[in-house]
């Protein structure tokens, strides 16, 4: 089962006023450099080489092309990876980017995908930047954390998670104001035999690569 899209970010409160910016990206990556899925340099670590579910997962990392919107943070994904439903993926206080697998492409879907949505405008009141990010306390604050800009960021499990798609929510600091920027990274592994860990080492690396976009 697909967890909750769009949704997933509405009800947050903020004080902010959205924003309207034109934007065009360079396309270059954070740091010019490909990566794998699991970042080590080695991509057979996590595509497994077997002709397994793992196999052929990810590949080149490129950067993501957000055409004619705007996006407040610039990512990377692997050239595996194809984006989708873009008019399903903005509204009000939203952004948001779904990447299908194309070689697990079925005629109405992709069974292996990746969504990443934005808020457009910062949250300044810090009580409901906390209640969003852990849903009121009952979201599962993770084990590890990520880095962004140097600073190391947590993680908080969504209750929407389960065995084929995990939901993850946290928090950056906005480059465009005061406040921090609600961002949702979710990933979702619907084959009979899948390989959501290597899903999973995707999404990491899609995370890491993230950086303010300079001209948001």
């Amino acid at each position: 089962m697909a967890l909750a899209g769009t949704s997933a970010l509405a009800g947050c409160t903020s004080d902010a006023a959205e924003s309207d910016k034109a934007d065009d990206t360079d396309g270059e990556s954070a740091d010019g450099a490909d990566r794998d899925a699991d970042g080590s340099g080695d991509a057979d670590e996590t595509d497994g080489g077997d002709g397994g579910p793992c196999d052929g997962l990810t590949g080149d990392f490129v950067a993501f092309d957000q055409g004619d919107r705007s996006f407040p943070i610039l990512f990377d994904h692997p050239d595996t990876l194809e984006q989708y439903n873009e008019e399903l993926n903005e509204g009000g206080n939203i952004v948001g980017a779904q990447l299908g697998h194309v070689a697990s492409k079925r005629p109405t879907s992709y069974p292996v995908n990746l969504l990443v949505q934005q808020h457009k405008s910062p949250i300044t009141d810090e009580e409901a930047a906390t209640n969003w990010v852990t849903f009121h306390g009952q979201n599962e604050r993770l084990d590890r954390s990520l880095a962004y800009e140097g600073e190391q960021i947590a993680l908080y499990q969504s209750t929407y998670s389960e065995e084929t798609a995990r939901q993850w929510r946290f928090l950056l600091p906005a480059h465009d104001g005061d406040g921090v920027r609600g961002v949702v990274v979710q990933h979702h592994d619907d084959r009979k035999e899948g390989c959501i860990d290597g899903v999973e080492a995707i999404a990491v690396d899609v995370i890491e690569s993230m950086r303010p976009n300079p001209k948001y």
